[in-house]
C-alpha cells in the first residue's frame, strides 16, 4: 500500500520526463540495494528461521521490498509506451536472461541449505546479503520479460499458455488469494499439536492445500468486497468510451 501511495512520485516524471523518471527509479533502487544489503550483512548471514527478528527488522520492511515494485513500474511504462523489441537476437538473449534469473532464484538457495538445513545457512554474510538483496528484483525482471513478451507477440508457446482465456477467472482472484494466503499458512502452523516429518509428500500436501484454500477464501473475499467496490467505482467514475 505504501508503494501504491508514493508511485505518483515516479509515474509523473516517467510520463512527462521519461529520462528523469527512469533516473529516479534507478536511484531509489540503488538506495534499496544499499540499505537492504547493509542490514543483511551486519546480521552475519542468518535466516528468518534461526533469527526471528530478521522477519520484523528486514524481511517485511518496505525498503527491503520495493525492488520488484520499481521493476514493475518500469515494465508498466514500457508497455504503456508500446516499445517494441524487433531484433530476434535481443529477444533470444532476453529469454535466456529471464529464464536464467528465475532458475537461479529458485535453485541457488539449495547451496546454502544442503548441509545444515534452512536454520543453518552455509553462506557467509556477504553471500546471504547479496542473494537476499538482489534475488527479488531478479525474479521480477525474469517474470517482467515474460509479461512483456506475452504482450508483444514474442512469447512463443509460453505466451500462448499465459494468454489462454481459461486463466481469466483465476486472475480475478489472484489479489485476494495473495492477501489471505499468509494468514492460512500462519494459522495452520500455529494449530499444529505435534511435529511433522518433512518429506516431499508432506510438502506437496500442505502447499496444494494452501493454494486451494487461498483461492476458495479469496473467491469469497472477491465476491463480498472486491467486486462490489469495483462496481461502485465504475458507477462513481464512469469510463469515457472513445
Amino acid at each position: 500500500m505504501q508503494f501504491y501511495v508514493i508511485s505518483p512520485i515516479f509515474l509523473f516524471p516517467l510520463y512527462w520526463f521519461p529520462s528523469i523518471g527512469v533516473a529516479m527509479i534507478a536511484v531509489m533502487w540503488g538506495v534499496h540495494v544499499g540499505v537492504t544489503g547493509w542490514q543483511w550483512a551486519i546480521r552475519d548471514g542468518g535466516s528468518t528461521v534461526s533469527d526471528q527478528d530478521l522477519f520484523t527488522d528486514i524481511y517485511i520492511k518496505p525498503w527491503a521490498r520495493i525492488g520488484p515494485y520499481l521493476v514493475g513500474l518500469l515494465l508498466a511504462f514500457i508497455l504503456h509506451k508500446k516499445y517494441k523489441i524487433k531484433n530476434m537476437l535481443v529477444r533470444s538473449l532476453m529469454w535466456i536472461l529471464a529464464i536464467g534469473l528465475i532458475v537461479v532464484c529458485v535453485y541457488l538457495p539449495y547451496d546454502s541449505t544442503k548441509e545444515g538445513g534452512v536454520a543453518s545457512s552455509s553462506w557467509n554474510a556477504g553471500q546471504r546479503a547479496a542473494f537476499e538483496t538482489l534475488s527479488r528484483s531478479a525474479w521480477a525482471i525474469g517474470l517482467g520479460w515474460i509479461v512483456y513478451a506475452a504482450n508483444n507477440n514474442c512469447g512463443g508457446p509460453i505466451g500462448d499458455i499465459l494468454s489462454w482465456c481459461g486463466w481469466a477467472p483465476l486472475s480475478r482472484l489472484t489479489y485476494a488469494a495473495y492477501l489471505i494466503h499468509l494468514v492460512i499458512m500462519d494459522s495452520d502452523a500455529k494449530n499444529m499439536h505435534s511435529l511433522i516429518d518433512i518429506n516431499h509428500y508432506e510438502l506437496y500436501k500442505h502447499n496444494i492445500a494452501y493454494v486451494v484454500m487461498s483461492y476458495v477464501i479469496g473467491a469469497l473475499l472477491h465476491l463480498l468486497l472486491e467486486a462490489p467496490i469495483m462496481a461502485l467505482e465504475k458507477i462513481i467514475f464512469p469510463m469515457k468510451r472513445k
